[in-house]
């Protein structure tokens, strides 16, 4: 390749395959045409999208799912910045991605090209990285350079802004080293954390939103049962009260002591504020800017900090003998009142009221009666994706509704991304069933990518809990101001199942509890993109509290 002269575009295209992407998620547009053209000679899969944001979202799934980096490519300024939205939410969830993005000739800078615009000052707040290539020669390393940026230190999306005349040039590629790794943990680290987890009497470890994914969740799991304690992971931007951890808000203030692995002392974790004064934290974090923040807002408690990567911390903890086996079988691995405390916390975190296991009265389907079938059908299928977004009906779902391949709306608390993440969930995993689960006003920000997906044949089933409304918001004016001052959030009772039969899909209208399950059934049955469109009766998310 070093030897050969080839286009921009070219270059791009042979790193992308070089590092085993297989599939683009994309919109056209004139900036870009280059690089389709290059793209059509390689293997490389084109995922064409109805809206940029949507592509954005789309890799952002793919990254999550399949844990490696994730490529979005989008046309100049106005393709570009419809793509910013999902961009700020990859960079909130912590996902290893790449956006392209077509940009104005650099040759023509400064004279009033056409769609010209500083896209690296607009996407440097919202992404890891921002830079703009500037020649063909380059271009390689460039794509090179962004894949290990996104995945290096605490992961996230990086942009590069292409110009349309270096895509076209030809140059042969300029080869350039590759960047160093980063330096190691401390060698004593692992060991002062198993010290210190040792002298407590209820330590909890909290991880941040990467520690979440496929990937990880196994080795989470496995780091819980050696050290014989709490470890939870968030990326809910509902923090220590999201629904998914049950009443762990009740016992986590009573913590003496706290390790967080790439979690900031942020609002996911109520800032630090909510543990008591005693209580000793040690912070490992891949960002020096993020420990630098904490250690301001911190000053004067017990905090210790380490600029290290968490990941490579938690795969020393796993490897280490010393943390192998549980209390009752290693004199060296922490007790903690013979694993009362790790007992009480796990107690907490899987409590549900008990009303909630009542059978739903006749009528109209709550959304405790909604989430409830949505649960029922994870544990009839462990191996399905389970995608959650949405205000109050996603809360719900979410605190009774899990699965190891899953996907929330994430720390930015956005929502509408749920129909582009079931298509991805659906090419990263084409043999396993996919559930979105999204309310009405999530259904419509990206209703037009039901036709995509029948386009590029994925198949999936979205549940939609209809309630006519933007039901957080009017919870928000029922509470703050009352039921004769709540206006401007209501929908319509539409009919998304016909709009998805209208756009190659399969739908059903359901109204009954009883017959939510047996529509979700035939949805993947028709094996094609499904919308299974339930009227509810929206309730406020729960509040799950033992007291």
């Amino acid at each position: 390749m070093a030897n050969r002269k080839m286009r921009g575009g070219d270059h791009i295209a042979a790193a992308l395959r070089d590092h085993n992407v297989r599939t683009v998620f994309s919109l056209s547009g004139n900036q870009i045409m280059s690089v389709y053209d290059a793209l059509f000679d390689t293997d490389i899969r084109v995922i064409h999208t109805r809206h940029e944001g949507a592509a954005v979202y789309m890799a952002e799934a793919a990254a999550q799912i399949s844990g490696d980096v994730a490529i979005a490519l989008l046309t100049a300024a106005p393709g570009f910045a419809n793509g910013l939205s999902a961009l700020y939410t990859a960079r909130q969830s912590e996902t290893p991605l790449v956006v392209l993005s077509g940009d104005s000739p650099l040759a023509r800078d400064g004279r009033g090209a056409f769609q010209e615009m500083d896209q690296c000052a607009a996407a440097a707040p919202l992404a890891k990285a921002s830079f703009r290539a500037t020649s063909a020669a380059g271009l390689y390393h460039d794509v090179v350079r962004a894949i290990q940026m996104a995945k290096a230190g605490r992961p996230g999306p990086v942009h590069i802004a292409l110009p349309d005349d270096i895509l076209r040039q030809q140059a042969a590629a300029a080869i350039r080293p590759t960047p160093a790794a980063p330096p190691p943990a401390p060698p004593g680290l692992t060991a002062d954390i198993q010290t210190a987890l040792r002298d407590s009497a209820a330590p909890l470890v909290l991880a941040g939103p990467t520690f979440c994914r496929p990937a990880w969740k196994p080795a989470i799991r496995s780091l819980a049962g050696r050290l014989n304690v709490p470890v939870v992971a968030f990326e809910s931007p509902r923090g220590l009260r999201a629904p998914r951890l049950g009443a762990f808000a009740e016992v986590a203030g009573r913590a003496d002591l706290v390790v967080t692995l790439g979690k900031p002392l942020d609002f996911m974790i109520g800032f630090g504020e909510v543990l008591n004064d005693a209580c000793r934290i040690i912070q490992i974090d891949a960002e020096a800017a993020v420990l630098a923040r904490d250690a301001k807002a911190h000053a004067g408690r017990d905090l210790h900090q380490h600029h290290a990567l968490p990941a490579a911390i938690i795969e020393r903890l796993l490897a280490d003998p010393a943390t192998a086996g549980p209390a009752t079988a290693n004199h060296n691995a922490p007790n903690h009142g013979a694993n009362a405390w790790q007992q009480e916390v796990e107690a907490a975190l899987a409590y549900r009221p008990p009303s909630w296991r009542e059978p739903p009265s006749a009528g109209a389907i709550d959304s405790l009666a909604f989430a409830t079938a949505i649960g029922a059908f994870t544990t009839a299928h462990p191996d399905a994706a389970l995608i959650i977004d949405g205000g109050e009906i996603g809360q719900w779902s979410q605190a009774l509704a899990d699965a190891d391949v899953s996907i929330i709306n994430g720390p930015s608390g956005a929502i509408g991304a749920s129909l582009p993440y079931a298509i991805a969930a659906s090419v990263v995993r084409p043999d396993h069933p996919v559930l979105a689960v999204m309310g009405d006003g999530t259904a419509g920000f990206y209703l037009a990518e039901f036709e995509t997906a029948v386009r590029e044949n994925t198949a999936f089933v979205a549940v939609i809990g209809n309630d006519a409304k933007w039901n957080a918001e009017h919870q928000i004016q029922l509470r703050d101001y009352g039921a004769a001052r709540a206006f401007a959030c209501t929908l319509s009772p539409a009919r998304y199942d016909l709009v998805a039969q209208g756009l190659g899909g399969y739908g059903e209208l359901v109204t009954e509890a009883s017959e939510i399950m047996p529509a979700i059934e035939r949805g993947f049955a028709a094996a094609r993109p499904a919308c299974i469109n339930v009227m509810i009766d929206g309730q406020a998310a729960p509040a799950i509290a033992r007291r």
